[in-house]
């Protein structure tokens, strides 16, 4: 608990310091950082990454005109309900801090004795580079402690390798209360009242300067580490962790970057999984044991987590990586690890799809490893299981669902979506959709499908049909609403063709599907830009691809929000978060923040908004999806 209460310190303390901030590395962050940190999150260079941003697609859209009342409403609210009460409680002028970041900003997480074993907690630091600001980071910090000692605060000194720390004394409850007011979203079900503060347990945050670096921390022995890096000593840095060391190709040059490691990470909470099972033996022999969880899905086999961000001379990329040995892989990782294959828009598929998915996951692989999985974890269930299945052939001899189901099913998932027909919410969760599973024996498949849907209870098993084209479209009871119409919001379309077994909550969508055979029109994969741009996340032929058009998928949000304010609200209502009874007047306040109604005509914006693509790939070393937004054709000089 103390951990979570110093970080929240930290976010209050570094809100300053990381609203402007520039970039200029005194050590980069893997040389400074101790061997045992757990995570990373970097910006090597903050004035770059500043500059990007305000010269993107976004950062140019928030600064438009355009976005004046609905950006200054938005801003003065943030000021006057977050950044204020902060101010209040914590004795500190953020404004003070503005322009001094210019270097690197790292927040990482240390083990710090951390086994899951005992109640040790991790720890946690923050570099902050201000490069040419020195002399003026001295003075804030000279300020900061005098207005932290007028108010009445507990605060001591403490020496590390000769350079002087404040340590900011404060009762955990006091700066969750401070937290709190401020983000109401952080608030826990619990009252603070119901754990009180022991008499006299205060938790600390250390923070010091060295030289152009600004060191923030909750342990004194980590600070050390880093002092002692930055002054050229010999103490072990992250850089050569060997599970770090693997993953520097792809972090290098990065504007952003993160890293996990997951490898010991996972291998604490398994013990502690082992331990708490240990304490207290499920009472249910059929209940799964967590550790066991853990290894059937494959996540034991997990070394480390990497994101990174790049911008080019044409968009901005991301990828993310979990880094998991081919050999190590089983249960869901195994899944994931999708085989090198076609994944571009089929001929089909039509352009103006406003978002587009396809996957070369081979179902029956994954079918036979979640049964492996499923035994692993518990072979009581996994016989439960297997005997339900079974149970479906004694309802209908001809019905054998691995043979008849499983074994009729691909290796090619798609779907695609177009446009709603109108600017309205209904219309927006429910617009046209086509999902399509690729099936060796699309027509034995259909059959067995239509055999399931018999065995429902009424009224799920009232399937209707019909012919189009000499095809059969079989249609049953949806249990929610799932498309515009009286007729189609209750009910789901299915039908087979071309090697696919089709699904629809718009029949429209499957007439034309099969009539494409016969007028086949422009497709999506001859939309321009679309191969330059998947070149940049590795091709169409790594076993997963995908594209949103976010010009028009925005345009009709946009416009919903401008005719129903109140849609936002209700997004935010569906959420178990924004629905809890002690967040949700608080929560109303929040959106009041964001006057819709204060929106420009999107046409006048529009030029911001372009497309993204998307892609998956398996290497022999990990799993990595990659994200490339190019730049709008109107933004480029």
């Amino acid at each position: 608990m103390k951990c979570q209460h110093l970080i929240r310190l930290a976010f209050a303390v570094l809100f300053a310091a990381t609203v402007s901030g520039r970039a200029a590395v005194v050590q980069s962050p893997e040389q400074l950082l101790p061997s045992d940190t757990l995570a990373v999150v970097s910006v090597p260079d903050f004035d770059h990454l500043r500059q990007v941003t305000l010269s993107s697609p976004w950062g140019l859209f928030w600064q438009d005109a355009e976005m004046k009342p609905f950006r200054e409403k938005f801003l003065h609210r943030w000021q006057t309900n977050v950044v204020e009460p902060l101010e209040r409680e914590l004795g500190v002028k953020f404004q003070e801090y503005i322009g001094l970041m210019h270097g690197q900003v790292t927040l990482a997480i240390t083990r710090n004795g951390w086994d899951g074993t005992t109640n040790q907690s991790p720890a946690w630091l923050v570099l902050l580079d201000v490069k040419d600001n020195t002399n003026a980071l001295t003075g804030q910090l000279a300020a900061l402690r005098k207005k932290w000692v007028d108010a009445g605060k507990s605060l001591k000194t403490e020496k590390i390798r000769d350079i002087e720390f404040l340590n900011l004394l404060f009762a955990p409850n006091d700066l969750k209360k401070a937290m709190e007011n401020a983000f109401p979203g952080l608030k826990e079900e619990k009252s603070t009242k119901d754990s009180p503060d022991k008499p006299g347990e205060k938790t600390g945050l250390y923070v010091g300067q060295s030289g152009s670096l600004l060191l923030l921390g909750s342990s004194t022995k980590d600070l050390e580490k880093v002092l002692v890096r930055q002054a050229g000593g010999l103490v072990p840095m992250l850089a050569a962790e060997p599970v770090f060391e693997s993953c520097q190709p792809q972090l290098r040059g990065s504007t952003l970057l993160g890293w996990v490691n997951l490898q010991v990470i996972l291998e604490n909470v398994r013990r502690q999984l082992i331990a708490a099972s240990a304490a207290n033996p499920p009472k249910d022999p059929m209940a799964p044991r967590p550790e066991k969880v853990l290894s059937a899905a494959g996540l034991d086999g997990l070394k480390a987590a990497i994101f990174s961000f790049k911008e080019t001379a044409d968009g901005y990329f991301w990828e993310g990586t979990l880094r998991v040995p081919e050999a190590s892989r089983k249960g869901l990782l195994r899944m994931l690890a999708l085989e090198t294959a076609e994944a571009q828009p089929a001929a089909f598929v039509p352009v103006d799809a406003v978002k587009f998915y396809r996957s070369r996951l081979d179902v029956q692989k994954a079918w036979a490893a979640i049964e492996t999985a499923l035994a692993e974890v518990s072979p009581e269930l996994s016989g439960l299981v297997q005997m339900t299945l079974s149970s479906l052939k004694d309802q209908n001899p001809d019905l054998d669902f691995k043979k008849s189901l499983i074994g009729n099913l691909g290796n090619d998932i798609m779907t695609f979506q177009k446009k709603p027909r109108a600017a309205t919410l209904a219309a927006l969760n429910s617009a046209p959709t086509l999902t399509l599973l690729g099936s060796p024996n699309a027509d034995a498949l259909l059959k067995t499908v239509r055999q399931l849907v018999g065995l429902f209870p009424p009224p799920a098993n009232d399937v209707k049909e019909q012919e189009f084209l000499g095809r059969k479209i079989y249609s049953l009871a949806s249990p929610f609403p799932m498309a515009q119409g009286p007729e189609a919001e209750s009910r789901l379309f299915f039908s087979a063709s071309g090697g696919y077994l089709v699904f629809s909550p718009d029949v429209t969508l499957i007439e034309e599907y099969l009539r494409s055979g016969e007028k086949p029109g422009k497709s999506l994969r001859e939309m321009t830009g679309l191969n330059e741009a998947a070149q940049r996340v590795g091709g169409m032929n790594t076993g997963l691809f995908g594209y949103e058009n976010q010009l028009e998928t925005m345009r009709v949000v946009w416009e919903v929000l401008k005719k129903e304010p109140g849609v936002f609200e209700q997004a935010f209502g569906l959420s178990p978060v924004m629905g809890r009874s002690d967040v949700k007047e608080a929560s109303k306040d929040i959106l009041e923040w964001l006057d819709f109604s204060l929106l420009p005509e999107f046409d006048k914006v529009s030029r911001y908004f372009h497309f993204s693509v998307y892609a998956g790939s398996a290497r022999a070393d990990g799993l990595s999806m990659r994200f490339f937004l190019p730049v709008p054709p109107q933004l480029k000089k």
